[in-house]
């Protein structure tokens, strides 16, 4: 296997945020001149796990802001638990890197427990601030039948004190993220897993999620994107966002967990038009609180 593909990062900036209770998070920044697109990515990963999307021509022209969520990356990794537990801290996440990075009215894709960052700043501030969303196996309410049935056990092992287990199952939560044959992507995510501190992967465990009364009074336009061949999040979970929201539900029978890893150019499409789409709206503000 070669070295990582740098060249989709040519451009990207990288800077610091700081969150409201003094959490410093990092930040990618590609300029562009069209609509800004925020991508929140999911437990245990980085913003790398977008790097497809910075290479993919269909976006060219729009800049991309992916921050490295609270825990992960290149972010500060408090390991008191209350650092994670507590819908408010990942509101202001969210709400500090839009302040500081002038966002207005980003399309905000939100994949995995990316789903649960979005849902704290939905819960905290609505969505008056966002031009749309597009919730990509988000994980937005947490009922076991939303889930894979060994899913619990993983995490368990994810947050043993044993060293080997810990490891076998980070290798695990890896391979279930990103399936064979997209070697390089799943490496990433195995590096950017075991980064994450045991505390803090203790903490960000076991928080309860439902989102279900800010979802129902959204008013931004919504996508729901989700893989059938997902072995994290199962489809139920979507197709009860989808009609929570009253969105499109685009379920693609060829991709699992993490479709914009596994069909880069396809979804990068897919977002490109959705964006489009918001442009062509007449512009007014959301009523959503």
């Amino acid at each position: 296997m070669g070295g990582p593909d740098l060249a989709p990062f040519a451009s990207v900036g990288t800077g610091t945020v700081t969150a409201p209770d003094g959490v410093r998070l990092s930040v990618a920044d590609r300029p562009g001149a069209r609509r800004p697109i925020l991508l929140l990515h999911g437990l245990l990963q980085s913003h790398l796990a977008f790097r497809p999307l910075f290479a993919a021509p269909a976006l060219a022209d729009f800049r991309l802001v992916a921050p490295d969520l609270r825990g992960h990356g290149r972010s500060d990794k408090p390991e008191a638990p209350d650092a994670y537990r507590e819908p408010a801290r990942w509101a202001g996440d969210v709400a500090a890197i839009l302040d500081a990075c002038g966002l207005a009215r980003p399309l905000v894709v939100a994949w995995s427990y990316g789903g649960r960052v979005l849902g704290d700043y939905l819960d905290t501030f609505g969505g008056a601030a966002l031009g749309g969303c597009v919730f990509v196996a988000a994980t937005l309410r947490t009922l076991p039948e939303h889930f894979a049935p060994d899913l619990g056990a993983v995490f368990s092992a994810v947050c043993s004190d044993d060293w080997c287990e810990a490891t076998d199952a980070l290798r695990a939560f890896a391979a279930a993220v990103v399936p064979e044959p997209f070697g390089r992507e799943r490496e990433e995510g195995l590096v950017a897993a075991a980064s994450v501190p045991l505390p803090v992967r203790r903490a960000l465990m076991g928080r309860p999620a439902d989102y279900e009364a800010s979802l129902a009074r959204l008013a931004c336009p919504v996508l729901v994107l989700h893989g059938a061949r997902d072995a994290v999040v199962r489809p139920a979970q979507s197709q009860w966002t989808a009609r929570i929201t009253g969105a499109p539900l685009d379920l693609w029978d060829d991709a699992g967990h993490a479709p914009f890893a596994e069909h880069p150019g396809r979804f990068a499409a897919r977002l490109a038009a959705f964006a489009t789409e918001l442009d062509r709206r007449p512009t007014s503000a959301s009523t959503d609180a």
